[in-house]
Protein backbone atom coordinates (compact mmCIF):
# COMPACT_ATOMS: atom_id res chain seq x y z
CA UNK A 1 0.00 0.00 0.00
CA UNK A 2 1.66 3.28 -0.88
CA UNK A 3 -0.10 6.57 1.28
CA UNK A 4 -0.13 10.00 -0.45
CA UNK A 5 -1.17 13.90 0.56
CA UNK A 6 -2.24 16.05 -2.06
CA UNK A 7 -2.06 19.87 -2.19
CA UNK A 8 -4.47 20.71 -5.07
CA UNK A 9 -5.98 24.15 -3.63
CA UNK A 10 -9.71 24.73 -3.80
CA UNK A 11 -9.57 22.37 -6.91
CA UNK A 12 -9.69 19.13 -5.11
CA UNK A 13 -8.63 16.60 -7.57
CA UNK A 14 -8.53 13.49 -5.12
CA UNK A 15 -12.36 12.33 -6.22
CA UNK A 16 -11.35 12.29 -9.65
CA UNK A 17 -8.08 10.02 -8.67
CA UNK A 18 -9.68 8.20 -5.49
CA UNK A 19 -10.48 5.55 -8.24
CA UNK A 20 -7.64 4.65 -10.05
CA UNK A 21 -5.67 5.07 -7.30
CA UNK A 22 -7.72 2.48 -4.86
CA UNK A 23 -6.88 0.03 -7.79
CA UNK A 24 -3.53 0.54 -7.79
CA UNK A 25 -3.53 -0.23 -4.18
CA UNK A 26 -2.92 3.50 -3.72
CA UNK A 27 -4.62 5.30 -0.93
CA UNK A 28 -5.17 9.25 0.19
CA UNK A 29 -4.09 9.66 4.31
CA UNK A 30 -6.26 13.31 4.69
CA UNK A 31 -8.56 15.27 2.61
CA UNK A 32 -6.68 17.01 -0.09
CA UNK A 33 -4.83 20.37 1.20
CA UNK A 34 -6.22 24.16 1.09
CA UNK A 35 -2.69 25.50 1.58
CA UNK A 36 1.17 24.76 2.09
CA UNK A 37 0.70 25.14 5.64
CA UNK A 38 -2.18 22.02 6.13
CA UNK A 39 0.02 19.97 3.60
CA UNK A 40 3.18 20.69 6.02
CA UNK A 41 1.09 20.09 9.37
CA UNK A 42 0.19 16.79 7.72
CA UNK A 43 3.26 15.03 6.54
CA UNK A 44 4.42 15.98 9.98
CA UNK A 45 1.55 13.90 11.31
CA UNK A 46 1.95 11.12 8.90
CA UNK A 47 5.85 11.43 8.93
CA UNK A 48 5.85 7.32 9.64
CA UNK A 49 3.55 6.05 6.95
CA UNK A 50 3.28 8.34 4.12
CA UNK A 51 5.05 7.89 0.82
CA UNK A 52 4.37 10.80 -1.61
CA UNK A 53 3.14 14.26 -2.20
CA UNK A 54 0.93 15.61 -5.15
CA UNK A 55 1.68 19.53 -5.07
CA UNK A 56 -0.32 21.90 -7.55
CA UNK A 57 2.73 24.35 -8.39
CA UNK A 58 -0.09 26.93 -8.43
CA UNK A 59 -0.89 26.80 -5.21
CA UNK A 60 2.55 27.09 -3.75
CA UNK A 61 4.89 30.12 -3.28
CA UNK A 62 7.20 28.35 -5.90
CA UNK A 63 9.80 31.38 -4.76
CA UNK A 64 10.86 29.20 -1.83
CA UNK A 65 10.03 25.63 -2.79
CA UNK A 66 13.45 24.59 -2.60
CA UNK A 67 13.19 25.76 1.57
CA UNK A 68 9.92 23.73 1.34
CA UNK A 69 11.06 20.39 -0.19
CA UNK A 70 13.60 20.49 2.84
CA UNK A 71 11.21 21.27 4.86
CA UNK A 72 8.89 17.98 4.07
CA UNK A 73 11.87 16.11 3.97
CA UNK A 74 13.26 17.00 6.95
CA UNK A 75 9.83 15.05 8.36
CA UNK A 76 10.31 12.02 5.76
CA UNK A 77 13.88 12.57 4.05
CA UNK A 78 12.66 9.95 1.35
CA UNK A 79 9.49 11.39 0.59
CA UNK A 80 8.44 11.02 -3.06
CA UNK A 81 6.94 14.59 -4.50
CA UNK A 82 5.29 15.18 -7.54
CA UNK A 83 5.07 18.64 -8.88
CA UNK A 84 2.41 19.41 -11.45
CA UNK A 85 3.51 22.30 -13.27
CA UNK A 86 0.71 24.68 -15.39
CA UNK A 87 1.27 24.55 -19.07
CA UNK A 88 3.66 22.01 -21.48
CA UNK A 89 7.10 21.64 -20.95
CA UNK A 90 8.30 24.13 -23.67
CA UNK A 91 7.20 26.98 -21.54
CA UNK A 92 9.39 26.20 -18.79
CA UNK A 93 13.75 27.20 -19.51
CA UNK A 94 15.63 24.09 -19.50
CA UNK A 95 17.89 25.47 -16.13
CA UNK A 96 14.24 26.07 -14.31
CA UNK A 97 13.43 22.24 -15.13
CA UNK A 98 16.86 21.23 -14.24
CA UNK A 99 16.78 23.00 -10.39
CA UNK A 100 13.49 21.20 -10.23
CA UNK A 101 14.84 17.87 -11.09
CA UNK A 102 17.60 18.81 -8.50
CA UNK A 103 15.43 18.87 -5.80
CA UNK A 104 14.91 15.68 -7.06
CA UNK A 105 10.88 16.07 -7.83
CA UNK A 106 9.21 14.35 -10.03
CA UNK A 107 7.28 16.62 -12.78
CA UNK A 108 3.50 16.32 -14.09
CA UNK A 109 2.79 19.11 -16.72
CA UNK A 110 -0.74 20.23 -16.74
CA UNK A 111 -1.82 21.55 -19.88
CA UNK A 112 -5.48 21.70 -19.88
CA UNK A 113 -5.27 18.64 -18.10
CA UNK A 114 -2.85 15.79 -17.54
CA UNK A 115 -2.34 12.18 -17.77
CA UNK A 116 -3.85 10.20 -14.56
CA UNK A 117 -1.90 6.87 -15.89
CA UNK A 118 1.13 9.11 -16.06
CA UNK A 119 0.81 10.25 -12.58
CA UNK A 120 -0.22 6.69 -11.30
CA UNK A 121 3.36 5.29 -12.90
CA UNK A 122 5.15 7.87 -10.70
CA UNK A 123 3.12 7.42 -7.28
CA UNK A 124 3.59 3.33 -7.91
CA UNK A 125 7.13 3.73 -7.37
CA UNK A 126 6.71 4.75 -3.76
CA UNK A 127 8.86 6.57 -1.74
CA UNK A 128 12.66 7.29 -3.24
CA UNK A 129 15.60 5.48 -3.32
CA UNK A 130 19.60 6.10 -1.74
CA UNK A 131 19.77 5.52 -5.28
CA UNK A 132 17.73 8.48 -6.32
CA UNK A 133 19.53 10.92 -4.41
CA UNK A 134 23.09 10.01 -6.58
CA UNK A 135 23.63 13.35 -8.92
CA UNK A 136 22.97 12.64 -12.12
CA UNK A 137 24.95 12.16 -15.01
CA UNK A 138 25.83 15.53 -17.00
CA UNK A 139 24.26 15.78 -19.84
CA UNK A 140 27.29 16.62 -22.55
CA UNK A 141 26.56 17.87 -26.03
CA UNK A 142 24.44 19.89 -28.00
CA UNK A 143 20.83 18.42 -28.09
CA UNK A 144 19.28 21.16 -29.64
CA UNK A 145 17.95 22.83 -26.43
CA UNK A 146 18.90 25.92 -26.59
CA UNK A 147 18.61 28.62 -24.08
CA UNK A 148 17.86 31.84 -24.56
CA UNK A 149 19.99 33.57 -22.95
CA UNK A 150 23.01 31.74 -25.06
CA UNK A 151 21.52 32.57 -28.39
CA UNK A 152 24.26 34.83 -30.18
CA UNK A 153 24.32 38.48 -30.50
CA UNK A 154 22.43 38.09 -34.14
CA UNK A 155 20.33 35.91 -32.96
CA UNK A 156 18.73 37.97 -30.68
CA UNK A 157 19.10 41.40 -32.49
CA UNK A 158 16.53 39.79 -35.29
CA UNK A 159 13.69 39.60 -32.84
CA UNK A 160 14.67 42.96 -30.40
CA UNK A 161 11.63 45.05 -30.18
CA UNK A 162 10.56 48.14 -29.00
CA UNK A 163 9.12 49.24 -25.47
CA UNK A 164 7.81 53.04 -24.44
CA UNK A 165 8.84 54.19 -21.16
CA UNK A 166 5.78 55.21 -19.82
CA UNK A 167 4.54 56.91 -22.78
CA UNK A 168 0.48 55.57 -23.76
CA UNK A 169 1.13 56.47 -27.41
CA UNK A 170 3.95 54.64 -28.66
CA UNK A 171 3.24 50.97 -30.13
CA UNK A 172 5.19 47.91 -27.63
CA UNK A 173 5.34 45.81 -30.63
CA UNK A 174 7.60 48.34 -33.12
CA UNK A 175 10.83 46.81 -33.55
CA UNK A 176 13.96 48.85 -33.67
CA UNK A 177 15.79 48.63 -37.11
CA UNK A 178 18.92 46.71 -37.10
CA UNK A 179 21.26 49.17 -38.11
CA UNK A 180 20.46 51.09 -34.73
CA UNK A 181 21.04 48.38 -32.89
CA UNK A 182 24.47 47.87 -34.04
CA UNK A 183 25.50 51.62 -32.82
CA UNK A 184 24.54 50.79 -29.78
CA UNK A 185 27.92 50.27 -27.59
CA UNK A 186 28.15 50.35 -23.99
CA UNK A 187 24.75 51.26 -21.73
CA UNK A 188 24.42 54.91 -20.65
CA UNK A 189 20.77 54.99 -19.14
CA UNK A 190 19.57 54.24 -15.91
CA UNK A 191 15.73 51.90 -15.27
CA UNK A 192 14.04 50.26 -13.23
CA UNK A 193 12.08 46.87 -14.28
CA UNK A 194 9.59 45.88 -11.18
CA UNK A 195 7.75 42.49 -11.44
CA UNK A 196 5.14 41.56 -8.88
CA UNK A 197 2.68 38.55 -8.68
CA UNK A 198 -1.44 39.02 -8.96
CA UNK A 199 -1.08 35.52 -7.11
CA UNK A 200 0.70 34.12 -4.88
CA UNK A 201 3.55 31.86 -6.84
CA UNK A 202 3.32 33.31 -10.27
CA UNK A 203 6.90 33.50 -10.71
CA UNK A 204 8.35 37.12 -9.78
CA UNK A 205 11.46 36.23 -8.28
CA UNK A 206 11.90 33.29 -10.93
CA UNK A 207 11.32 36.43 -13.53
CA UNK A 208 13.83 38.87 -11.54
CA UNK A 209 16.36 36.23 -11.89
CA UNK A 210 15.92 35.36 -15.45
CA UNK A 211 15.56 39.14 -16.06
CA UNK A 212 19.01 40.37 -14.68
CA UNK A 213 21.09 37.49 -15.85
CA UNK A 214 19.65 38.34 -19.05
CA UNK A 215 20.42 42.69 -18.92
CA UNK A 216 23.87 41.80 -17.67
CA UNK A 217 24.89 39.24 -20.58
CA UNK A 218 24.01 42.50 -22.65
CA UNK A 219 26.36 44.58 -21.06
CA UNK A 220 24.53 46.43 -18.61
CA UNK A 221 25.53 47.13 -15.12
CA UNK A 222 22.56 44.91 -13.39
CA UNK A 223 21.70 44.80 -9.58
CA UNK A 224 18.94 43.44 -8.38
CA UNK A 225 16.47 44.84 -5.24
CA UNK A 226 14.01 42.66 -2.78
CA UNK A 227 11.34 44.51 -1.57
CA UNK A 228 9.28 41.45 -1.21
CA UNK A 229 10.60 40.57 2.44
CA UNK A 230 11.59 37.33 1.51
CA UNK A 231 15.38 37.81 0.71
CA UNK A 232 14.92 35.00 -1.27
CA UNK A 233 17.00 36.47 -3.73
CA UNK A 234 20.10 36.40 -1.91
CA UNK A 235 19.82 32.50 -2.30
CA UNK A 236 20.77 33.19 -5.99
CA UNK A 237 24.29 33.12 -6.77
CA UNK A 238 24.39 35.54 -9.74
CA UNK A 239 27.42 36.52 -11.46
CA UNK A 240 28.27 40.11 -12.01
CA UNK A 241 24.97 40.56 -10.40
CA UNK A 242 24.79 42.66 -6.98
CA UNK A 243 21.52 41.72 -4.76
CA UNK A 244 20.18 44.08 -2.21
CA UNK A 245 17.63 43.15 0.77
CA UNK A 246 18.20 45.73 3.28
CA UNK A 247 18.10 49.16 3.58
CA UNK A 248 17.26 49.74 -0.10
CA UNK A 249 17.68 52.69 -1.49
CA UNK A 250 16.02 52.81 -4.71
CA UNK A 251 16.75 56.32 -6.48
CA UNK A 252 20.64 55.34 -5.46
CA UNK A 253 20.74 52.07 -6.59
CA UNK A 254 19.56 53.30 -10.02
CA UNK A 255 21.99 56.00 -10.54
CA UNK A 256 24.87 53.54 -9.80
CA UNK A 257 23.83 50.67 -11.97
CA UNK A 258 22.22 51.04 -15.70
CA UNK A 259 19.34 48.11 -14.71
CA UNK A 260 17.71 47.39 -11.26
CA UNK A 261 15.66 44.88 -11.65
CA UNK A 262 13.30 44.43 -8.12
CA UNK A 263 11.05 41.64 -6.84
CA UNK A 264 8.16 43.16 -4.90
CA UNK A 265 6.93 39.98 -4.08
CA UNK A 266 2.92 39.80 -3.71
CA UNK A 267 2.12 43.21 -2.20
CA UNK A 268 -1.53 42.32 -2.53
CA UNK A 269 -3.78 39.08 -1.78
CA UNK A 270 -6.65 39.66 -4.47
CA UNK A 271 -9.62 37.57 -4.03
CA UNK A 272 -10.58 34.65 -6.29
CA UNK A 273 -13.27 36.69 -7.97
CA UNK A 274 -11.07 39.76 -8.82
CA UNK A 275 -12.98 42.17 -6.71
CA UNK A 276 -11.38 42.78 -3.61
CA UNK A 277 -7.75 43.03 -2.65
CA UNK A 278 -6.00 43.34 0.87
CA UNK A 279 -2.30 45.19 0.90
CA UNK A 280 -0.05 42.13 2.70
CA UNK A 281 0.98 43.04 6.18
CA UNK A 282 5.19 43.52 4.99
CA UNK A 283 4.23 46.22 2.29
CA UNK A 284 2.80 49.65 2.67
CA UNK A 285 1.40 52.09 -0.24
CA UNK A 286 5.09 53.50 -0.81
CA UNK A 287 5.48 49.68 -1.75
CA UNK A 288 2.74 49.84 -4.42
CA UNK A 289 4.17 53.97 -5.19
CA UNK A 290 7.64 52.36 -5.85
CA UNK A 291 6.34 49.35 -8.07
CA UNK A 292 4.46 52.04 -10.39
CA UNK A 293 7.34 54.29 -10.59
CA UNK A 294 9.36 51.50 -12.44
CA UNK A 295 9.97 52.12 -15.76
CA UNK A 296 8.93 48.88 -17.03
CA UNK A 297 6.09 47.02 -14.85
CA UNK A 298 5.88 43.68 -15.11
CA UNK A 299 2.92 41.89 -12.96
CA UNK A 300 2.89 37.63 -13.11
CA UNK A 301 -0.45 35.70 -13.13
CA UNK A 302 -1.99 32.87 -14.07
CA UNK A 303 -4.49 31.67 -16.94
CA UNK A 304 -6.48 28.96 -15.04
CA UNK A 305 -9.92 29.69 -14.78
CA UNK A 306 -9.56 30.15 -10.40
CA UNK A 307 -6.93 32.52 -11.39
CA UNK A 308 -7.50 34.63 -14.13
CA UNK A 309 -10.05 37.26 -12.53
CA UNK A 310 -7.26 38.31 -10.37
CA UNK A 311 -5.68 39.85 -13.12
CA UNK A 312 -8.91 41.34 -14.32
CA UNK A 313 -8.85 43.11 -10.85
CA UNK A 314 -6.08 45.08 -12.26
CA UNK A 315 -8.38 46.65 -15.01
CA UNK A 316 -11.47 47.28 -13.23
CA UNK A 317 -9.58 48.68 -9.92
CA UNK A 318 -9.99 52.39 -10.64
CA UNK A 319 -7.16 53.14 -8.43
CA UNK A 320 -4.64 50.55 -11.03
CA UNK A 321 -6.31 51.25 -14.01
CA UNK A 322 -5.91 54.85 -14.34
CA UNK A 323 -2.28 54.54 -13.66
CA UNK A 324 -2.18 51.68 -16.83
CA UNK A 325 -0.32 52.72 -19.79
CA UNK A 326 2.23 50.75 -22.42
CA UNK A 327 5.00 50.16 -19.63
CA UNK A 328 2.58 47.34 -17.93
CA UNK A 329 3.04 43.70 -19.49
CA UNK A 330 0.89 40.66 -17.65
CA UNK A 331 2.95 37.48 -17.95
CA UNK A 332 1.37 33.66 -17.86
CA UNK A 333 2.44 31.00 -17.92
CA UNK A 334 0.26 29.45 -21.28
CA UNK A 335 -2.43 30.94 -23.03
CA UNK A 336 -1.76 34.62 -23.59
CA UNK A 337 -4.11 34.65 -26.38
CA UNK A 338 -6.92 33.76 -25.11
CA UNK A 339 -6.55 36.03 -21.82
CA UNK A 340 -5.84 38.58 -24.51
CA UNK A 341 -9.14 38.33 -25.45
CA UNK A 342 -10.59 38.80 -22.38
CA UNK A 343 -8.12 41.89 -21.42
CA UNK A 344 -7.58 43.50 -25.18
CA UNK A 345 -6.30 46.75 -23.75
CA UNK A 346 -3.34 45.10 -21.89
CA UNK A 347 0.19 43.39 -23.04
CA UNK A 348 -0.23 40.20 -22.34
CA UNK A 349 2.49 37.36 -23.16
CA UNK A 350 3.66 33.71 -22.42
CA UNK A 351 6.52 33.39 -20.38
CA UNK A 352 7.67 31.67 -23.50
CA UNK A 353 7.43 34.75 -25.12
CA UNK A 354 10.32 37.57 -26.06
CA UNK A 355 9.75 40.02 -23.17
CA UNK A 356 13.15 40.03 -22.71
CA UNK A 357 14.03 41.28 -25.99
CA UNK A 358 11.01 43.41 -26.00
CA UNK A 359 12.17 45.21 -23.14
CA UNK A 360 15.63 45.10 -24.32
CA UNK A 361 14.58 46.91 -27.04
CA UNK A 362 13.06 49.74 -25.35
CA UNK A 363 15.59 50.06 -23.35
CA UNK A 364 18.35 50.39 -26.22
CA UNK A 365 15.82 52.72 -28.12
CA UNK A 366 16.01 54.78 -25.13
CA UNK A 367 19.55 54.95 -25.56
CA UNK A 368 19.64 56.33 -29.06
CA UNK A 369 17.76 58.91 -28.26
Amino acid sequence: MICVLTLFGETDLQPILKKAFGQNDIFFLEENCITSVQLTEQTELHKKEIDAVIIYSNVMNMEIIADYVNELRGFSPHLRIVLVLSGDQSQYLRSQINDYRNLKLDLIYDDDGFEVDELLSIIKKGKLTNRDFKPAKRESGFNGDIDESRKSAEERKKIVKDKPLKKKTENLQEKTPESEIDSFAVPQGHYTVGIMNAARGAGATWTVNNLARYFAMQNFNTCIADMSGTKAVAMMKLKNIECFTENIELNKLKEEHNITVIDFGTPIEVNPNGENFKLNNIYGPKTIGAFTECDIKVIMGFSDPWNIEKINFFFINDTWREKFDNSYIFIVPSNAEKVKKLFPEGNIMNRSDDYREMILGAFRKEELH
